[in-house]
């Protein structure tokens, strides 16, 4: 299965251009076929049926004629008129309808001498309609076509009908005629105007369908090229990048955006990787100083190691948070949750920053409600993210730190706040940010650290600068 993914991955697809060309171009191929086909066969329904009803109404009156020898109805209405003619048992023709006497016999024997020669043929099945017990056939004279259906009848011929008689009666054969000449012709041109035009929209639609096509074939490709020079670290100041519809633009946009982010990330690490250096480099050369110190006699033992130790503890705390931040990032674990007091962990950690924060004349102030607050997370993490905040506000504090904790709807919030200087307006929406050092900043690496851990816990984290600057994180009472 592995080998059949790798083969399938690195198969090669189709172009675009061809499949926004070809499915559309089917689709419309097939709508038009079927449209027409359409158009074919309701039209070729609705001439059977006028067919169908003009022999049924012509041999209705004939019936009613055999039957009692005058009718009151007639064969207005029909959209095809129907003709009549009477055959006796030789097969002479005794009357034609709608025939002048001169044209009689010629026209009526061409009729016949088609009708002899369809019968002795093999019948056509495509040009044959059932009519009760009556047989309708297409037959062709010269260049008319007429429909035909035939009839016996057993009596005495009245003219222009067989009269019912039971003494001296012969059979007379009736034909049924419906000329549609005119009608195929008519169905003909309006089928040519028809194809002609569906050809038409076809071709053109067809061609608008091709011009777009190409059109987003060449935006992919552009943008496909503009992407491989954001990619390449490329000057995209000059590129004259042309799109023609609004998504492509949002995703040049897009690029652009993730462009600008790939280049501050990348200054950022920078800066980062410089600042790491030369705060790598000073305890270095302090420890290195002070070592030779003491291995020359020139700096007491004891002081000199107590320097090396405090340099060291620096150095430790920045590689510990490079491969904190590392493994945040690239491989995240699942939270080790567990239960605590929230109110006990930071009292334990506004202790353990005590010494310093007297060192440097603060005060730590409380406000922690009397009841209980205990919470579900990861005890570990949280502490490294509240120690970050605590270990930044003892930095920049002028006389204190108020740390507060209170219940909120879902969950508690608890504020960080220092009265040290204001964070500048330009660092604000950066201080978050991986290896972004603000004015006064250390390493750039602790505030992302805390962020990416609060998140990890389902909270949120943002920071106020009035009228003190204080940290307001809120925590989901249960994580999962």
């Amino acid at each position: 299965m592995g080998l059949n993914f790798v083969r399938s991955k690195h198969k090669q697809g189709g172009r675009l251009r061809y499949a926004l060309f070809v499915q559309p171009f089917l689709i419309l191929l097939a709508s038009f076929l079927a449209l027409y086909l359409i158009f074919f066969l309701s039209v070729n329904r609705f001439m059977n049926k006028e067919i169908e009803s003009a022999v049924e109404a012509r041999f209705n009156l004939l019936d009613t004629l055999y039957e009692q020898g005058e009718s009151e109805g007639d064969l207005v209405g029909h959209t095809i008129d129907s003709s009549y003619m009477i055959v006796d048992e030789k097969g002479t023709l005794l009357y034609l309808s709608g025939e002048d006497e001169e044209d009689f016999q010629e026209e009526g024997q061409e009729l016949l001498q088609a009708i002899s020669q369809h019968g002795s043929a093999e019948a056509d099945e495509d040009n044959e309609l059932e009519l009760g017990m009556n047989l309708v056939s297409l037959l062709r004279v010269d260049e008319e076509s007429y429909f035909v259906a035939q009839k016996t009848y057993s009596g005495v011929l009245q003219g222009a009908y067989v009269l019912k008689s039971s003494q001296s009666s012969q059979n007379f054969q009736v034909y049924a005629l419906v000329e549609v000449s005119t009608f195929q012709e008519l169905l003909g041109t309006v089928n040519r105007v028809l194809l002609i035009l569906m050809l038409l929209a076809f071709v053109l639609t067809a061609f608008a369908i091709y011009w777009t096509a190409r059109k987003m074939d060449l935006a992919f490709r552009n943008l496909r090229d503009y992407i491989s020079l954001v990619g390449s670290r490329k000057k995209l100041s000059t590129v004259d990048l042309i799109l023609p519809y609004q998504e492509f633009k949002e995703v040049k946009t897009s690029v652009d955006l993730m462009a600008e982010e790939l280049v501050a990330n990348q200054r950022s690490q920078q800066i980062f990787f410089q600042n790491a250096s030369h705060e790598l480099r000073t305890p270095l050369m302090s420890i290195q100083g002070y070592a030779e110190g003491i291995a020359d006699g020139v700096v007491d033992q004891q002081s000199g190691a107590i320097i090396i130790q405090e340099e060291a503890s620096k150095m430790k705390n920045l590689v510990d948070d490079i491969l904190l931040l590392s493994k945040l990032e690239s491989s995240p674990r699942p939270l080790s949750l567990t239960e605590f007091s929230l109110k006990d962990s930071l009292y334990d950690l506004t202790w353990s920053f005590d010494a310093l924060a007297k060192e440097k004349g603060l005060v730590f102030h409380h406000d922690f409600p009397a009841t209980a607050m205990d919470i579900q997370a990861d005890e570990v993490l949280l502490e490294r993210a509240l120690s970050n905040i605590l270990s930044n506000a003892i930095r920049y504090a002028r006389t204190g730190i108020w740390v507060t904790l209170k219940r909120e709807a879902s969950g508690l919030l608890i504020s960080i706040a220092n009265d040290g200087p204001e964070i500048a307006p330009s660092d604000l929406p950066h201080i978050f940010e991986r290896f972004y050092q603000g004015t006064d900043g250390q390493f750039g690496i602790g505030l992302a650290i805390t962020k990416d851990i609060i998140g990890r816990h389902g909270g949120s984290i943002e920071v106020d600068t009035s009228p003190l600057t204080c940290f307001k994180i809120f925590l989901p009472l249960s994580h999962s």
